[in-house]
């Protein structure tokens, strides 16, 4: 689970903003939508997260990180320059960028789960890494794995990289150390590259993608869990749907709907736009719900129907339905989803009048009491991070 991010000369993002998910012990929790995913930690983070704001207020700038982030660990070695963007200004424009990460994972099933923490800085001009990190706790006090700047990598005993090996000379300034070892089957380069493909998302650093329906369709053709899957959720979620099926067309495979009281089946390019969105970001929520992991989905409530959204968050947020803990980050615009929210898991992001970026969680508001109408207060500008209207 993800449990803190830091972000500084990213997109809209200029000053450091920290995005700490941890929730405060004397939090109550009634509904136990609250994981501790280290047990005996004492440490709480939510299983929902949604981000709201403005348009063009971050929300989005915010995934990019987690996702750039994401892909940069597993897929740097094979590209070249990073594709990141400071904050547009010539100050910053020669100033580093810098990230973190900090974020619990099964390092082995003896060992059970533990926190990790990543650090990444580029150099202004050059897009080359200057630095990068990575630690974790063992037990109570954090332990460096490795240590890497320009004059190379320092590597703590536990992370089992030899002075004298030849794969240091292997890594790329523009390339992660995870991802360069990965390659050569290093042990905590392959478990933090597994880590990182937990992370199921529909965001690039362009944005939000458009996610080509085609190949989803060719995966629910081939039967199976996926498709057995989207028939249970479906049904249980009540559109009039009774079965998903697959199909032979004139262009593949594809998929037709069994609707009640009609005799014949609607086939896929006819269904309703939410019928197909729900579909379509359906494997992205499946696979962190039954294997673990992290969902991270821009504009959410483009996607799917405003009635189905509190059902999926109730998914994630049930321990029962969620055992494995998966996390869903999310940013939407529809105001109602937060009758069925608590203040822990809401982030705000607010531009100012310089086009910097402000991230902060609803909890730390002054004031928010937990029995409070947020829909209500937050459509009257209360948390601020609503659109400003002339």
């Amino acid at each position: 689970m993800l449990r803190k991010i830091e972000i500084e000369n990213f997109f809209s993002i200029k000053e450091r903003q920290v995005l700490n998910l941890t929730i405060a012990a004397n939090a109550t929790d009634p509904d136990n939508r609250f994981a501790e995913p280290v047990v005996g930690s004492g440490e709480r983070i939510p299983r929902v997260v949604t981000l709201y704001g403005a348009n063009a207020s971050g929300k989005t700038t915010v995934l990019k990180a987690m996702v750039f982030l994401r892909d940069f660990l597993l897929e740097s070695h094979a590209r070249g320059e990073a594709w990141i963007s400071p904050f547009s200004s010539l100050e910053t424009g020669l100033a580093p960028s810098r990230f973190a990460i900090e974020f619990d994972w099964e390092y082995s099933p003896d060992q059970g789960r533990k926190v990790f923490r990543y650090e990444l800085e580029f150099e202004g001009t050059s897009k080359m890494v200057s630095r990068e990190a990575l630690f974790y706790w063992p037990a109570k006090r954090m332990r460096k794995l490795f240590e890497r700047t320009q004059k190379g990598i320092d590597a703590g005993p536990d992370f089992h990289l030899p002075k004298n090996d030849s794969v240091r000379a292997k890594v790329l300034p523009t390339a992660s150390v995870i991802a360069i070892l990965s390659q050569f089957n290093y042990p905590w380069a392959v478990r933090i590259n597994e880590a990182m493909k937990a992370i199921f998302s529909n965001v690039t650093i362009r944005g939000k993608a458009t996610l080509d329906d085609r190949p989803i369709l060719d995966l629910y053709a081939k039967g199976g869990p996926q498709l057995d899957a989207l028939n249970h959720e479906i049904r249980l979620l009540d559109l009039g749907i009774e079965a998903v099926q697959s199909i032979d067309t004139t262009r593949g495979k594809g998929l037709s709907f069994v609707h009640k009281g009609l005799k014949l089946p609607i086939d896929y390019a006819f269904e309703s736009q939410g019928t197909r969105g729900f579909c379509v970001i359906f494997p992205f929520l499946w696979g962190p719900l039954t294997k673990g992991g992290i969902a991270v989905l821009d504009e959410f409530d483009n996607d799917i129907h405003s009635l189905l959204l509190p059902e999926i968050i109730r998914k994630f947020q049930d321990p029962e339905t969620n055992p494995l803990n998966a996390q869903l980050i999310i940013s939407c615009h529809n105001a109602t989803l937060l009758e069925h929210l608590t203040k822990e898991e809401v982030v705000l992001t607010e531009k100012d009048d310089q086009g910097r970026t402000k991230v902060y969680r609803l909890a730390d508001v002054h004031g928010v009491r937990r029995d409070e109408n947020l829909y209500g207060k937050y459509l009257m500008g209360a948390y601020g991070a609503v659109p400003r209207v002339a």
